[in-house]
């Protein structure tokens, strides 16, 4: 399997057709190529490999891969809209929410796993996004309860002064930010 994450994946196919997208429209809109760069955070000559790809050729792009067309083109016009209006900074938060809210959506995950077959069917890594760290961490403690109840031999590692489970997310703080199984875990029974 390959650890080729979701944010990898629209670092490198996603954001590139939405910039391309962005630069021609403000371009058509009568900014420099320089000026489109500084925005973009690229240089000059990567606005000029951008623009020289056809509108037609970048959708194509992002439909081969199931990516949505009416999404990218959404992002695209909201995106210039911000920028038009002298909200660059508008831009990329929105950007950035869009990206990480289709990512966490998991609607990018079968355009994902053609890219990357060895991604299990059941990946769900960028649920994160929407659900955050602190509904991960519930998760991460119902996987794990979910291992010590099914496991068969899971006696032989439980110890017999039994044991309890936790987890708390990053830079906790606090016993609101820890989750954990109330009580002791014991996998004997009574032998």
């Amino acid at each position: 399997m390959s650890i080729n994450t979701g944010l990898e994946f629209v670092a490198e196919n996603v954001l590139p057709i939405i910039r391309s997208l962005v630069a021609k429209r403000l371009l058509e809109s009568g900014y420099s190529q320089l000026r489109v760069a500084r925005i973009l955070g690229v240089t000059q000559p990567a606005v000029n490999r951008y623009v020289s790809k056809d509108y037609g050729e970048l959708l194509s792009r992002a439909e081969s891969l199931g990516i949505s067309k009416d999404w990218i083109l959404r992002v695209v016009d909201n995106v210039v809209e911000l920028i038009l209006g002298n909200r660059e900074y508008e831009a990329l938060e929105y950007l950035t929410n869009a990206v990480l809210m289709e990512l966490g959506s998991l609607r990018l995950c079968d355009a994902h796993r053609r890219l990357v077959p060895s991604l299990p069917i059941t990946c769900n890594a960028c649920s994160i996004f929407i659900t955050g760290v602190s509904d991960s961490v519930i998760k991460n403690m119902e996987k794990a309860l979910s291992i010590l109840e099914t496991h068969p031999e899971i006696q032989v590692v439980i110890p017999r002064v039994l044991m309890n489970i936790v987890e708390a997310r990053p830079g906790a703080v606090n016993e609101n930010d820890v989750v954990g199984v109330p009580g002791r875990i014991n996998a004997h029974d009574g032998g």
